[in-house]
């Protein structure tokens, strides 16, 4: 159990260290995200891994998800480099306090409006210290990213119940990480139980008709929102069989969830108010609100060169009254602005939301009906989000991008529009 004070090193993170700076790789393998071995003549080293590469070039999958440099072979120099120095702070200039030993946090109760204690156990901690050191690094924009490990513990020792929000995140990236390992029931139990009193408390308080009362309260049901979206953006049942994912296989009431969680922040800031100017997320909020049109105004005409032909003639997008009546559209000028930035880039976060929020209200009712049209937008964006190296933004684009396709091409693949635009997603996720 890692002690308290800033001045204990977590065991785990100790031996990490030790391992880098000794260049030992193959010892690091109980503690490190993965090994990545690319080159097909180190195939031993390749199969000995716990999480395989996928020899993408110059960067495997693997390696990007995680923000560490990509080595092809036992000889490279410097295997398990960070790609940037923020991501994850081995030789660490300074630890992030432990949470105090026999932290009890709140747990939903049967009875509304009533809650229990649970105390936090060895292995919870093991998972805390997990999130403050590599999960935390995978969220927000690098505008933030470097402020907020230290700033969403401080915010859990006043908010307890954020511990499960941040157990569940961590969680999650184990089995994104090491699905074989970490893929026991054990580890799915703590994954519903931490999740479940997340959700359950969140709920609680946003039913709640006082507003927030203190900064510190607010921020923290901004934070689980933020984090409870991603997680459910991440949070897929099985990510290796598309046949098994939405929307190929049959309906059922938990199809897009991860949607109207993604709603979260938005129902947070609308019930606390404007955000003062000390606020984490005034910030980010900043951020979005540049990037969200004008309430009332129908968004500006698509450029012609902003989007394939087949875009246009598929959705309509050059009728006069499209803007203003048709369900796609918004969707299609949203998707041909992000389509011009560079996925790479650390800030690119914000636009992936920004299209999440601001989707029509009649394209989500067409994608419950799985409407070819929304489902031929929604795989073009999933293919954008796979060129950006947030873990929890990759896994659910790549299987349910793959099952997109596969249903439009059994439904749709002798329309010769839809069959030219689903060249780009099935090119991004591997299908051809």
């Amino acid at each position: 159990m890692p002690t308290q004070g800033a001045s204990k090193v977590p065991l785990w993170l100790r031996k990490l260290q030790a391992a880098w700076r000794q260049g030992r790789a193959h010892l690091m393998r109980p503690f490190v995200l993965f090994f990545c071995a690319g080159d097909r003549g180190d195939q031993p080293l390749l199969t000995r891994s716990p999480v395989q590469c996928d020899e993408s070039k110059p960067t495997c999958s693997r390696c990007a998800a995680s923000r560490f440099h990509c080595s092809y072979s036992r000889g490279a120099a410097a295997a398990l480099q960070p790609a940037y120095t923020s991501v994850f702070p081995v030789g660490l200039p300074h630890i992030l306090p432990a949470p105090p030993p026999h932290l009890r946090i709140p747990v939903a109760s049967p009875v509304p409006g009533q809650f229990g204690e649970y105390e936090l156990r060895p292995r919870d901690y093991e998972r805390l210290s997990r999130f403050a050191q590599r999960s935390v690094m995978t969220m927000g924009s690098g505008a933030t990213r470097r402020l907020f490990p230290a700033w969403s513990l401080r915010l859990a020792s006043a908010n307890p119940f954020l511990c499960h929000v941040y157990l569940a995140f961590s969680l999650l990236h184990d089995l994104y990480l090491s699905p074989g390992s970490s893929s026991t029931p054990a580890h799915r139990a703590s994954l519903a139980f931490h999740w479940y009193h997340a959700t359950a408390i969140l709920n609680h308080k946003l039913a709640d008709p006082q507003p927030p009362d203190s900064p510190s309260e607010r921020d923290a049901l901004m934070t689980s929102a933020s984090m409870l979206a991603a997680s459910a953006f991440a949070n897929v049942e099985d990510a290796s069989d598309p046949e098994k994912a939405w929307p190929l296989r049959p309906a059922g009431p938990s199809d897009l969830d991860w949607l109207r969680m993604s709603d979260g922040k938005k129902v947070v800031r609308d019930l606390s108010g404007p955000l003062p100017p000390d606020s984490f997320f005034r910030r980010i909020f900043d951020d979005l609100g540049r990037l969200f049109l004008p309430d009332g105004q129908p968004p500006p005409p698509i450029p012609p060169d902003a989007l394939p032909p087949a875009f246009f003639s598929l959705y309509d997008l050059a009728c006069p009254h499209a803007p203003d009546r048709s369900p796609y559209y918004l969707a299609a000028f949203l998707l041909a602005r992000l389509l011009r930035l560079d996925a790479s880039s650390e800030d690119l976060s914000p636009h992936f939301g920004a299209f999440l929020l601001q989707l029509d209200a009649r394209l989500r009712a067409l994608l419950h009906v799985k409407d070819p049209r929304a489902l031929l937008l929604l795989a073009w964006w999933y293919a954008k989000t796979l060129q950006h190296t947030a873990w929890w933004l990759r896994c659910r684009g790549l299987v349910e991008g793959r099952a997109i396709c596969i249903h439009l091409e059994r439904r749709c693949g002798q329309d010769a529009r839809v069959a030219e635009l689903l060249r780009f997603p099935k090119t991004a996720f591997g299908l051809v």
